[in-house]
């Protein structure tokens, strides 16, 4: 890639020969291309403006495919499994794996019936070791589970393939009180898949991650059961339960003040919906009072809702998917606000609006998301160039 030059003899380094963002009048100040660079590297100034933590180790997709462990308070560039694709940074909420022996189906955390053959570190599992079991059910009144204390809202998830061909399979949940709460069929392959189920639990319940077909052996790797309705990255564990931390990642002080203009603006983002129910915001501009926020997220009711300061630029979850990659430019002056989303403007502009004063952005705030670039204009920039630079 070839650098383009922009005002202030600074350099910023562009992902794609045809970029839009790119292709304006005005450059932007800031320029986070998490996908194309995996680094917290701002692109026009070269430098790293972002203090990251997270206070815990947390696992990704690398862009080989296979998952790979980074460090405490090491960023996460989140991949494709099946494309290698680059999706940006992870940033994921605090969640705890509550299964033991997330990777160890032999071990009496795991109640196996007498019809049940398992076969212990027989096939490379998903993060290229050997370390995937084989399990095989004789009859449809044989099982593996674990059981749970916890309930609620929980989601059970497991890596599955077979030797050859194709196979089905269930996931389920089971209690006396709730009855069974069971997946649709799902069909394994010859690949690597992460297969979840998400129910709703009043009592304590146990919980089937592969009822396959009798007497065909299916390869098992990485279960895992968490508080939510979503699957986050995984959490390996062994004789206990174990707790990822969320990640946190702000802009503040000079490195914010250096590219953010208080009088007007537009912040564009693209990034990948891990959730639908909860707003996730990849950029959230405040003062940290919470009462003072410019943020675009993808839920509400199609407005600029404006309360005590808060401007939340925002749209319905109807057309949002588990997974979906969304795009935003949001855009911002006195008395002059509009969202566009996914080459579409929402709403009407607003013409009411005091602009709040802030001093940080917190990036991925909220649930859980890959946030593939974040970039910030000094100026607000036309409807129609909204519209372009999200199509």
């Amino acid at each position: 890639m070839s650098p383009t030059a922009i005002p202030g003899n600074l350099i910023l380094q562009s992902p794609t020969a045809n970029d839009p963002l790119l292709d304006l009048n005005t450059q932007p100040s800031l320029d986070l291309q998490f996908a194309t660079s995996k680094t917290l590297d701002d692109a026009v100034s070269g430098t790293n403006l972002i203090t990251f933590s997270r206070a815990s180790s947390g696992t990704y997709v690398d862009s080989d495919g296979l998952i790979k462990t980074a460090v405490t308070d090491a960023p996460r560039f989140d991949h494709d499994p099946v494309t290698g694709e680059s999706l940006g940074l992870l940033i994921e909420e605090e969640r705890t794996n509550l299964l033991r022996y997330s990777e160890q189906f032999d071990q009496s955390a795991w109640s196996k019936t007498s019809g049940i053959t398992l076969s212990s570190n027989v096939e490379t599992a998903p993060d290229g070791n050997l370390t995937a079991d084989g399990l095989t059910r004789t009859a449809t009144n044989e099982f593996m589970y674990s059981a749970s204390s916890v309930t609620g809202t929980l989601t059970l998830s497991c890596w599955v393939k077979v030797a050859s061909g194709t196979a089905t399979f269930f996931m389920q949940s089971f209690s006396g009180a709730d009855g069974g709460q069971t997946s649709p069929t799902k069909t394994a392959t010859t690949e690597w898949q992460r297969f979840e189920l998400t129910v709703s639990t009043t009592v304590p319940s146990n919980f089937y991650p592969c009822l396959g077909a009798i007497n065909t052996t299916f390869y098992i790797w990485g279960a895992q059961l968490e508080t939510g309705s979503f699957p986050t990255s995984y959490i390996p564990t062994t004789s206990s339960a174990v707790t990822r931390s969320p990640d946190i990642a702000t802009i503040e002080g000079t490195n914010f003040s250096s590219w953010y203009n208080q009088s007007e603006g537009t912040v564009y983002i693209t990034y990948q919906n891990r959730n639908v129910s909860t707003p996730f915001s990849a950029a959230k501009f405040n003062d940290g009072t919470g009462l003072n926020i410019i943020t675009p997220v993808n839920n509400s009711n199609n407005a600029t809702i404006i309360t005590a300061g808060v401007i939340v630029f925002s749209e319905t979850t109807s057309a949002n998917v588990y997974l979906q990659t969304l795009k935003r430019a949001l855009a911002f002056e006195e008395n002059n606000t509009r969202l566009a989303a996914n080459g579409t403007l929402v709403g009407a502009v607003d013409t009411s609006v005091t602009i709040p004063v802030v001093n940080k952005v917190d990036i991925g705030t909220g649930t859980a998301g890959a946030i593939a670039r974040l970039a910030y204009y000094p100026y607000r920039l036309a409807d129609a160039t909204l519209q372009e630079i999200t199509s």
